[in-house]
């Protein structure tokens, strides 16, 4: 007997944008050293982001969210990202009503990919949850309880951790 479907929250979408020229201009301007000796950082950076709008809840989708985010936790330490040091314009619509919003922070931008990355796990756990056949049924449905209960400890965090959500998707009511 088939399984139920499950219902999955939708990606946030987001606009393209420009790293490598904000932060070209950073690293000249803060570290005095020749940003031309990082472009190919910036540009892996810009091409990461990139794959990251276009991924699918799939595993490669979900590696593919995840090295961005993995990326961005080890800029902070190192650029401040906000409006007076690198000044990039993060555009993200709200996963349920479309409505965008643009930041110039970093955990703005963190927070829209963690939704993401919560997302693309739910997502793939309710596929293995509805397509399972009866021979493997037992395993298919506990990776899917497994990929469920990480999409549910991404939208803990984000509660946790994302405290003046702009938008309702990222509200602590939503995500909670």
């Amino acid at each position: 007997m088939p399984r139920p479907p499950c219902i999955s929250i939708p990606f946030k979408k987001t606009a393209e944008l420009d790293w490598v020229r904000p932060l070209r201009q950073y690293i000249a301007r803060t570290y005095q050293e020749d940003p031309d000796a990082y472009a190919s950082d910036c540009q892996l950076l810009q091409r990461m982001r990139q794959d990251m709008r276009g991924a699918n809840a799939d595993e490669t989708g979900r590696d593919l969210i995840f090295r961005y985010y993995s990326h961005l936790e080890s800029l902070e330490p190192r650029f401040r990202i906000n409006e007076q040091g690198v000044k990039v314009s993060f555009l993200w619509s709200d996963a349920f009503t479309n409505e965008s919003t643009q930041q110039h922070s970093l955990a703005f931008e963190k927070a829209g990919v963690l939704f993401n990355l919560a997302v693309a796990f739910g997502m793939h756990g309710a596929r293995l949850f509805s397509d399972s056949s009866s021979e493997m049924e037992l395993t298919t449905v506990h990776m899917a309880g497994i990929y469920f209960q990480v999409a549910a400890d991404r939208f803990h965090y984000l509660n946790e951790n994302f405290l003046h959500a702009p938008s309702l998707d990222l509200q602590q009511e939503t995500v909670n």
